[in-house]
């Protein structure tokens, strides 16, 4: 039997490490149906990937107390 799919929103999340460690900033990236969070987060990698676009790279402190990763995180609709 096939796993029910759920719809879910995907946001881009800056978290931060370090010195920095809060989140910064939760920009919604889109929707999509899928059977698991991580299969949502992949859909919209890929729908991203395919308009030619990249997700943000880490921002470094330049002293190297912390820095912020940016990673895509689902929620249930």
């Amino acid at each position: 039997m096939a796993a029910t799919k759920k719809k879910y929103r995907v946001y881009l999340l800056g978290k931060g490490n370090g010195c920095y460690a809060h989140e910064y900033s939760k920009d919604f990236m889109g929707e999509t149906w899928a059977v698991s969070k991580k299969q949502a987060t992949s859909n919209i990698h890929y729908r991203i990937r395919k308009n030619h676009e990249e997700l943000p790279q880490p921002l470094y402190d330049s002293m190297g107390y912390g820095f912020v990763e940016y990673v895509l995180v689902a929620e249930e609709a």
